[in-house]
């Protein structure tokens, strides 16, 4: 299971190295078609993805942590 988590964080990771792309190739900050190019709503989505696996992943080490008691 948490193979399968790490997999899923690390592809997460992945896009957000293409995200980092997209903001750089962005307009200027003081473009007013910046807003229009950045995909915030992307990052959005992989910050709520992450901190959905890190709490799933912390419930799973709570759990082999009191099996192993």
């Amino acid at each position: 299971m948490l193979q399968n988590l790490n997999a899923r964080r690390n592809a997460l990771t992945d896009q957000m190295k293409y995200l980092n792309l997209a903001w750089g190739s962005a307009p200027p900050v003081a473009s007013p078609a910046r807003v229009h190019v950045l995909p915030c709503g992307w990052l959005e989505h992989i910050y709520r993805d992450l901190s959905y696996l890190r709490r799933w992943s912390q419930q799973l080490d709570e759990r082999i942590v009191q099996l192993s008691l």
